[in-house]
Parts: structure tokens; sequence; C-alpha cells
């Protein structure tokens, strides 16, 4: 014998699992690079560095003839600041070493404010 017949309804989003990861599995900005190009340019090392890596980022933003790669350039830009800004909360860093990361955090922040994306 068969049942009641049940309506087949929509799952949710919080029913799916969200985004394809647990919500008890933490998401990190600290992944390897997809563009090499990239990779190399950005730099952490000290202050100096930085602002010479943001200048050739900002350069490849202005030369860029596509918008896709004004896009990644300002993306990339973005991510370097957030993870210089990330980097302050390690707990082995010692006063200097956080200052020059919110340095280059800062550096790279002015960066992409100038980056302004061509309308669609």
């Amino acid at each position: 014998m068969v049942g009641p017949r049940r309506t087949i309804t929509k799952r949710t989003r919080s029913q799916k699992g969200g985004r394809g990861y647990s919500s008890s599995a933490k998401r990190t900005m600290f992944f390897p690079a997809k563009h090499e190009k990239y990779a190399d340019i950005v730099s952490f090392k000290n202050p100096e560095q930085a602002k010479h890596s943001a200048n050739q980022l900002l350069l490849d933003f202005d030369m860029a003839k596509t918008r896709a790669k004004k896009v990644r350039v300002k993306r990339v830009t973005v991510l370097a600041s957030s993870r210089a800004k990330a980097s302050t909360q390690k707990k082995a860093l010692s006063s200097k070493e956080r200052k020059e990361y919110l340095e280059i955090s800062a550096v790279y922040k002015k960066a992409y404010e100038k980056m302004v994306l061509p309308e669609r």
C-alpha cells in the first residue's frame, strides 16, 4: 500500500548546503595564485616594494584593452590589500611588522581606489 503523496517543494539554499561547502568550514583568502604574472608582481616584503608593485598594477590596469582584464587587475589589487590587512592578525608578529603590513594594505587600497572600471 502506498501512503499519501507528498508535494515536491524546492529546497532552500540552506537545505542544499549553501555554496558547496559546509557552514562549519572556513573559507580562506590565502589560496594559490591563478595568474602567475600577477603573483610575481604583488609583493609583501616591505612598503617600498608594495608601492612599486601597486604602480605596476596601475600601469597594467591603464594598458588593459578589455574590461575583463581591468576587472582581473583590480581584483588582484583588492585581494593583496585584504591579505596584507588579514596578516596583521597573526599573533607572532612584532609591532614593527604589524605596522608594515598595515602600510602595505594602505598602499594597495590607494591603488585600487584609483582603478575605476568602465561601464558595461
